[in-house]
């Protein structure tokens, strides 16, 4: 009897304590089998996000230098103005036409079958009829996004298009990164509004709002990627050390030394806004009267007016 009993005692007790200690065992051996992989995986990661070797792994950001010029009334406020008085802005459609151009970063008219070809692209044969100088300027891609977009298709863009100045000129800022979410090995965050694997900053687009002309000032320190992307295509960035970041500022100021200034900025050019707010007054009275040609012919004078130096 005592031995039944001892063998059954035994037995319950085997099967209450053995898992539970094989189990502790059996994770303590599975983490020191995952070490070298952890070990590598985490060197992966710092090598994917740029952060430093020996410090912690804490989630990775987007740049923030000029995100306290993004206060939310102070871009809503330009962002409006922008949107009746700007070449180029975020959200912006349609092709425009400037008169006096030659500063403005697009295709000119042209003659003949050329300016046939823009008519016959933007749907308006008007155009290849019109009075306007070969010298004109067409603008189609006006929107910040899809300008940077064309210019720079390797690199993410960041969550925010901030405005600032550089001098009076008012300026469109969108950080660039190297991104991917195909890294090997690397943990996955989630960073300006996509899943990522590698996310590298690699420098910052700025884009003139009367011109549409893009200067890209490249990060320190880059990422291989970008660094092969420049020595590929070394003139669409600003060559030397990043000076022209520092000269951002969230408000106009005076023009800088050396430069032509060229831009309107809200609030500080009456007679522009007032030039501005006539031509869209009279744009809309002949569209409501049915007058496309007096619509057209007010469309190019802002147009003009805007592209104006």
């Amino acid at each position: 009897f005592f031995t039944v009993s001892a063998v059954l005692i035994f037995s319950v007790a085997l099967d209450l304590i053995l898992p539970s200690v094989v189990r502790r065992l059996g994770a303590s051996g599975a983490a020191e089998q995952e070490a070298p992989y952890e070990a590598t995986r985490a060197a992966f990661t710092r090598r994917a996000y740029g952060l430093l070797a020996g410090g912690s792994l804490g989630g990775p950001q987007e740049v923030l230098r000029f995100d306290s010029f993004a206060d939310s009334s102070r871009v809503a406020r330009l962002a409006d103005w922008a949107g009746d008085s700007a070449l180029i802005y975020p959200g912006a459609t349609g092709a425009a036409i400037v008169r006096r151009g030659h500063s403005v970063a697009a295709p000119s008219l042209g003659g003949g079958l050329q300016r046939l070809a823009h008519a016959w692209s933007e749907q308006r044969l008007d155009i290849a009829w019109s009075t306007l100088p070969g010298d004109a300027k067409i603008v189609r891609t006006r929107d910040v996004r899809e300008r940077v977009a064309a210019l720079m298709p390797l690199f993410a863009q960041g969550s925010r298009v901030i405005p600032a100045y550089l001098g009076d000129t008012l300026i469109w800022v969108v950080e660039l990164y190297s991104a991917t979410n195909t890294y090997p090995l690397s943990r996955h965050y989630q960073i300006a509004g996509e899943e990522r694997a590698y996310f590298r900053h690699s420098g910052t687009a700025l884009l003139n709002v009367s011109t549409g002309r893009v200067t890209v000032v490249p990060a320190p320190g880059a990422d291989p990627i970008a660094v092969a992307w420049r020595a590929r295509f070394p003139a669409n960035f600003r060559p030397g050390v990043p000076d022209l970041l520092d000269e951002l500022t969230p408000a106009p100021r005076g023009p800088l030394a050396g430069s032509s200034g060229g831009a309107f900025t809200p609030g500080t050019d009456p007679a522009f806004r007032a030039e501005v707010t006539r031509l869209y007054s009279a744009m809309k009275s002949a569209l409501s009267a049915g007058d496309l040609a007096a619509f057209g012919a007010f469309y190019d004078s802002l147009g003009a007016v805007v592209g104006r130096e």
